[in-house]
Formats: C-alpha cells, structure tokens, sequence
C-alpha cells in the first residue's frame, strides 16, 4: 500500500511543481526542486511495478494460503483489477506515443484504485 502512495504522491508533487511554474511563483531553490522531480519522474514506473509485483505477491498469499473476510476477499481483488488497468496504461504511457486518454484513464484508475485500496484496508 506504501508504494502505491508513493507513486501517487509523485505524480501529485509534479502537478504541485507544474501549478507553480504555471503560475510563476518564485521559491528559494528550485533548481534543486526542477532536479528532483526530474529524478523523481524517471522512478515513478519502478515503483509502479514494484508495486504491483507486491500486489500479486500478496493477492497470491492471501487468496491460497490465509482465509480471510469475504468482503475483504471482494475489494481485494476488485481493487487489483483496476490496479492492473492503471498498470497497463502507464505501460501504453511509457512507449514513444503517448495518448492523452491514456494518460487520463491512468490518473482517473489510479484515484479509485486510491480510493478502493483505501477502502480494502479498512475492512481487513
């Protein structure tokens, strides 16, 4: 679950950095924030697949392996399913061509797969 949030903050810094150069707000030190962010964008799959790797990794285990709650079961994998939505267009996103609807279901997926996540680990 950390991970995803990871991801997620990543992109809400960037759009936090764009709105402010947008804006022309003038803050001490950022060419150190500019440098960052662009060390930050070049990670953000990483952890994305580290993510979902952890995510099979745990669907595995909880499915076979520890009974759990039936409706934990049931938001667990409803929420997998749309996190593999969000994978695969950030998959379609990292090719040469990038597709605004893409890039729009990925950050759309990614708010309900936030907000499910969310929901999942409060009934677990």
């Amino acid at each position: 679950m950390s991970l995803f949030l990871l991801a997620f903050l990543l992109y809400a810094v960037r759009l936090l950095y764009g709105w402010i150069m947008k804006n022309n707000i003038s803050l001490p030190g950022m060419s150190r924030i500019q440098s960052l962010l662009k060390l930050l964008f070049k990670w953000h799959p990483f952890v994305g697949y580290t993510a979902i790797s952890l995510a099979i990794f745990h669907s595995y285990t909880m499915l076979f392996y520890l009974p759990q709650k039936q409706f934990a079961m049931i938001s667990g994998i409803i929420t997998f399913l749309i996190f593999v939505i969000v994978v695969s267009c950030g998959i379609k996103l990292s090719g040469k061509r990038q597709h605004v609807s893409f890039k729009n279901w990925h950050v759309n997926f990614s708010y309900a797969c936030m907000s499910l996540l969310f929901l999942h680990k409060m009934v677990s």
